[in-house]
């Protein structure tokens, strides 16, 4: 309340999941658990006790409830994560009924460890559904490097010279493109994640290789370079 009291809807607003609030709460200012803090609810109750709560003032440390908070949705099954986030999936204009449910669930599986609340699960449904990855300022300057270029110049022949149509192309594109440059790492991979999500983090790009597929990957590729 010190610094502004906040009601339990708000979190729920935000993405926080009742469990990590939860949990969260029976960390601060107390010593309710110890070593672990990530428990479940009856081992929190079994734990409780007055005596173990801190005289001095709780900090609310929301970075911290953060970090809980993703910590239980990395663990979450992806049915059941896909069902909690349904309502922010139609709050960023999608409506769920209309989107195939397998791609959705696809999704959802790729991204979910780069999530710390549900409602981030807005910041990639644009790469997947709606087509759009135009790069973000630092993707932008990213994109305008020589050696970039020269890496999505190879991406885009090594797409063309693949006679088959299989999503999982991530092991042969990368590795043609790998031998053509002779880059590595973040110069070889960094340009190629901006290229198709206009982002320089996120989810892995096997994974991104695999919903995108061959032929929305050679149209983001040809964007990034006409830019």
């Amino acid at each position: 309340k010190r610094h502004g009291a906040v009601a339990v809807g708000d979190f729920r607003e935000q993405g926080i999941l009742p469990e990590s609030l939860l949990n969260y709460l029976s960390l601060i200012g107390s010593t309710i658990i110890k070593g672990k803090e990530i428990q479940p609810l009856e081992t929190i109750i079994k734990n409780f006790s007055l005596d173990k709560l801190g005289r001095g003032g709780a900090i609310f440390d929301e970075a911290k409830l953060r970090w809980l908070n993703g910590m239980y949705i990395h663990g979450e099954n992806p049915e059941k994560l896909l069902d909690r986030l349904l309502p922010f999936i139609a709050r960023a204009g999608y409506d769920p009924t209309g989107l195939d449910p397998k791609r959705l669930l696809a999704i959802v599986s790729l991204v979910k460890d780069n999530l710390a609340t549900l409602a981030d699960i807005t910041d990639y449904l644009d790469i997947f559904l709606a087509g759009k990855s135009a790069p973000d300022p630092e993707g932008e300057e990213i994109l305008r490097e020589t050696d970039a270029r020269q890496v999505l110049l190879c991406l885009q022949e090594a797409l063309e010279g693949l006679n088959s149509e299989d999503r999982a192309i991530y092991a042969e594109v990368i590795g043609r493109v790998q031998a053509a440059t002779g880059f590595t790492g973040r110069k070889l991979l960094l340009p190629i994640r901006v290229a198709l999500t206009g982002r320089t983090k996120g989810p892995e790009l096997p994974g991104i290789f695999s919903l995108l597929g061959k032929e929305t990957i050679a149209s983001r590729v040809k964007t990034a370079l006409d830019a």
